[in-house]
């Protein structure tokens, strides 16, 4: 569940992601898990385009739940509109 205050302060201090030790971190605004880099996409098929039009990113999705998952996790997803502002917001504030 995203908090209502979002766009609060405390999404910009500097502890509010957690290293989980792997190729993850976890968001302690949102309580959800990200991959540490939001390319993956490009890692896995380096020769195709970088950017995915929306049927493909769920598509991509998908695939990442299938089987055992990808990374040890099955509930990959795309973010929400404003779960994905949030984490623009940050990356641009301290961008310096």
């Amino acid at each position: 569940m995203i908090p209502e205050d979002i766009d609060n302060p405390l999404s910009t201090q500097l502890m509010r992601f957690n290293d989980n030790g792997d190729v993850t971190v976890t968001d302690n605004l949102t309580g959800l898990m990200w991959t540490k880099d939001a390319n993956i996409y490009k890692h896995h098929y380096p020769t195709k385009i970088a950017w995915l039009d929306w049927q493909h990113a769920i598509d991509y999705i998908a695939g990442l739940n299938t089987g055992s998952g990808t990374y040890g996790y099955t509930d990959w997803r795309l973010p929400s509109r404003k779960e994905l502002r949030s984490l623009w917001e940050v990356q641009n504030r301290f961008k310096h």
